[in-house]
């Protein structure tokens, strides 16, 4: 699996900007203040981080400090994950003390701990944009998808398209069968030998793109920039009430349940077992809209330990009501 540094920004040419600030100072304007990428800190210690979920901006940087144990802070939702350790995959143990990634990811990147996975020793970063500038929005290009097949960015933003595994164009248009269409804004190999493609979108609208191979097959996405009210192909619907699969899955620990809100709703989350009797209540409040992170831990209302089995896990929010299926089961012995 290809790994990628992290990128970096450019550091100031001081000698190449002082005139200008000098030059503003003597006019009597207010000089730019320059941002700083700010360092979030994650504690790790058995069996967990702390905090397990962290807020960033893109292009902050996430330390993890070792307090004990042997562990890593990897990418993904367990070791299996489709593109586990492509982003960030640190050892943390007594001669790894810390270990640092800069995250340029825009949204939710979960990431687990290798060797304690199945306990629950998970956590998410939440990367939310740097405020007014161009940001870099990732896709993951592998069989047979673009993830995430839907981005919404604003113009100026550069949208990256980075090869997993397989063999895959990004092309622009519908389709091959839509002429002089197909290919005509960018058309671009993403394969082994070309792993990385950037293209700035400076002019909003709605661009569709598909991969030439694979097409048959619907692996295809979409670029939103801006506003869509009055843009050709702006009909796209907009991304409701998402709750994503429980990760890890199975476990006999912690488990991370996600969910995404277009806008603020009174949200409740309740567990149920096979016989459809619900054991517990995990959230019954109003929830705010974006990401929202929610673990359970095993127990029911009593407090007790629902040991092992098939459980499913039922989100109501606005109009919409999703189901998920978590499976429960003991825990093997670990080494710290």
């Amino acid at each position: 699996m290809a790994h990628f540094p992290p990128i970096r920004p450019t550091p100031l040419s001081w000698w190449r900007i002082l005139p200008a600030l000098l030059v503003g100072a003597a006019l009597g304007l207010t000089p730019f203040a320059v941002s700083e990428a700010a360092v979030e800190e994650i504690i790790v210690r058995n069996f967990q981080f702390d905090p397990a979920d962290v807020i960033i901006q893109q292009g902050d940087t996430v330390r993890w400090i070792w307090e004990s144990g042997a562990h890593t802070a990897t990418n993904g939702t367990d070791p299996g994950a489709v593109g586990a350790g492509t982003l960030f995959d640190g050892n943390l143990d007594s001669g790894n003390p810390q270990y640092e990634a800069v995250i340029n990811d825009l949204g939710l990147i979960p990431f687990h701990c290798e060797p304690h996975w199945f306990t629950g020793m998970t956590g998410t970063i939440t990367v939310e944009p740097a405020g007014p500038g161009a940001a870099v929005h990732q896709v993951m290009v592998r069989e047979f998808e673009f993830d995430p097949f839907r981005v919404d960015i604003s113009p100026g933003d550069t949208v990256r398209w980075i090869w997993q595994n397989g063999s895959h164009t990004t092309t622009s248009g519908i389709g091959s069968t839509a002429g002089l269409n197909a290919g005509a804004l960018w058309d671009e190999a993403i394969d082994v030998g070309n792993q990385v493609f950037d293209r700035v979108f400076d002019t909003a609208g709605v661009f569709g793109y598909f991969c030439r191979p694979h097409e048959a097959l619907d692996m295809r996405g979409a670029v939103v920039v801006g506003s869509t009210s009055g843009v050709p192909g702006g009909g796209l619907e907009p991304r409701g009430v998402e709750f994503q699969p429980p990760f890890p899955n199975p476990t006999g620990g912690l488990s991370t349940l996600v969910f995404r809100l277009p806008e603020a709703a009174a949200v409740t989350l309740e567990v149920f077992d096979l016989s459809g009797r619900r054991i517990a209540t995990l959230l019954d409040e109003s929830r705010p809209a974006g990401y929202n992170v929610v673990r359970w831990n095993g127990k029911n209302t009593r407090g007790h330990a629902v040991g092992s089995g098939i459980f499913f896990v039922r989100l109501r929010a606005a109009d919409a009501t999703e189901v998920q299926k978590i499976f429960r089961a003991e825990v093997p012995n670990h080494g710290h």
